[in-house]
């Protein structure tokens, strides 16, 4: 029995990049965190309402919307780095934080970290 198959749990993680598993697992994942989502439909709320007069009713609705996922962006934690870039890149969007908060630094420091952050994000997640 010296050459008998002990299969643990470990083992059977470890193996799942050879079989092609683990992306799958990360597309469950990713399919599970709401934040990008969030992101999306808050620009599309954005985007939708500027092109509205603000007196209508749709443009009221619009802009319901628009702070509804505001606030679902901002209270929710992401599960994913799909959903940590999605909050990132909401502190740089103009409409987001990225006017209020981001360049108060000197050369602007404050706004590149924040890029960097994106980016750093981005790469480790591709």
């Amino acid at each position: 029995m010296a050459n008998a198959i002990h299969t643990t749990r470990r083992s059977l993680l470890a193996s799942l990049p050879a079989l092609g598993l683990a992306p799958a697992a990360a597309m469950s994942a990713t399919a599970q965190d709401p934040v990008p989502e969030y992101f999306r439909r808050w620009k599309e709320a954005m985007e939708a309402w500027n092109q509205h007069d603000e007196a209508t009713p749709e443009s009221a609705h619009l802009w319901d919307e628009h702070c509804r996922f505001e606030k679902l962006l901002c209270t929710t934690r992401p599960t994913t780095m799909a959903g940590l870039i999605a909050q990132i890149e909401f502190i740089l969007h103009p409409q987001g934080l990225g006017d209020y908060a981001l360049g108060n630094m000197w050369e602007d420091l404050d706004r590149k970290l924040v890029e960097n952050m994106v980016a750093g994000a981005k790469e480790m997640a591709a």
